[in-house]
């Protein structure tokens, strides 16, 4: 069996009733995102079982590079904040600012119970903490459904909200310390 197939395979197995378009994203779009360099996706697997030759996975994430783009009107005490630095640039207000972007964080249902939300997001900020590292950046961006739930856990975990988008997103940054 080919790499492909072998990939495509593990693929299958993986489950989010939740929210269906998480689960297209890893089924239908993931690969060929990386190929285009569009955003990278990690896989959370159980190690145990994969010591004794099987491949689960417990939950994925997906990274990406992206500008945020925030009103003119935000302060300029919150566009110096974002910025590090300024408020302007060459005489104008500054409203984009590079970030990296979790794209997509998802567990798995089959195996919902060995890992939590907050262990996903944990290894998530660890990957970007890395490219940090190396390149620099400040701010991590993500982007949910206008539910409850998903803020609250955003906000629980230094997330805070930046603004709704165009499409009914809800926009929550974390500084990188």
């Amino acid at each position: 069996m080919s790499s492909k197939n072998k990939t495509q395979e593990v693929i299958s197995t993986f489950i989010c009733s939740r929210d269906k378009d998480i689960e297209h994203f890893l089924k239908e779009k993931a690969i060929e995102f990386k190929k285009v360099s569009k955003s990278r996706t990690y896989f959370i697997v159980d190690e145990e079982a994969l010591e004794l030759g099987d491949f689960n996975i417990l939950a994925y994430f997906s990274l990406a590079i992206q500008v945020l783009k925030v009103p003119i009107e935000i302060s300029n005490r919150k566009t110096k904040h974002l910025d590090g630095l300024f408020s302007k640039r060459d005489g104008e207000k500054i409203t984009e600012f590079p970030v990296f972007l979790i794209g997509q964080l998802a567990k798995n249902d089959t195996y919902a119970k060995l890992i939590t939300g907050k262990e996903i997001l944990e290894y998530a900020i660890s990957t970007i903490y890395k490219a940090h590292e190396k390149i620099g950046g400040r701010i991590v961006l993500v982007e949910c459904a206008d539910k409850k739930s998903l803020v609250d856990f955003y906000q629980s975990n230094e997330f805070e909200v930046i603004r709704q988008d165009e499409d009914k997103l809800i926009q929550l940054i974390r500084m990188i310390h």
